[in-house]
C-alpha cells in the first residue's frame, strides 16, 4: 500500500482534507491567521458599528447591511469550523492517532458548560478547544511513516500543509 503526504495536491484540496498528516508548525499558523483574521473583522465591523450584537424577539428588523454581514460572519465562521476541523484531524493523524478523536473537543466542552451550569456558576469562553489546539500545536509529531502517511516535510511551510 502507497502511503501519501498528499503534497502533489493543490493547496486548498489539501486544507479540506483528511488524509494525511499536518506539522506543528502549519496547524499552529493556520491556526493564528484565523484568529487573526477573525479579530480584525470584528473590530472592523464593531468601529463601523456593523454588528449586530444583542438581536431579540422585539429588536428592530435587521438592516440589509447587518444580514449582509451576518450572513458573511456565518459564512467565515463555518468555513474556519472546517478548515479548523480538516487540519485538526491531519494533526491527529500526525500523532498517529484516529481522527475520530476530535469529537472530543466538544464533548469535553459540552460537559464543561453543562457542569458549570447545573452548579450555578456562568460560563467564559472556550477553555478546552483552546487548550486542545495548543497542545496540537506544540507537541511533536510521530517520527517517520505511521499508518496515516509519512511525516510531513518540513522543508516548506506550503508543502506541509
Amino acid at each position: 500500500m502507497q502511503l501519501s503526504t498528499r503534497n502533489d495536491l493543490p493547496l486548498l484540496h489539501r486544507l479540506f482534507s483528511i488524509k494525511g498528516r499536518m506539522a506543528r508548525l502549519p496547524y499552529a499558523i493556520l491556526g493564528i491567521i484565523y484568529a487573526i483574521i477573525s479579530s480584525v473583522l470584528v473590530r472592523i465591523f464593531n468601529i463601523l458599528h456593523l454588528l449586530p450584537i444583542n438581536i431579540t424577539s422585539t429588536s428592530p428588523p435587521l438592516t440589509h447591511t447587518e444580514l449582509a454581514i451576518c450572513i458573511f460572519w456565518s459564512c467565515w465562521t463555518f468555513l474556519g469550523f472546517l478548515i479548523y476541523l480538516f487540519s485538526t484531524i491531519r494533526r491527529l493523524h500526525d500523532l498517529n492517532m484516529n481522527g475520530w478523536w476530535v469529537l472530543g473537543i466538544p464533548l469535553l466542552e459540552g460537559a464543561y458548560i453543562l457542569a458549570t451550569l447545573l452548579i450555578g456558576g456562568s460560563y467564559h469562553g472556550i477553555h478546552y478547544s483552546a487548550s486542545f489546539f495548543v497542545v496540537l500545536a506544540l507537541v511533536p509529531g510521530s517520527q517517520g511513516n505511521n499508518k496515516y502517511g509519512s511525516a510531513p516535510g518540513s522543508s516548506t511551510l506550503k508543502n506541509s500543509l
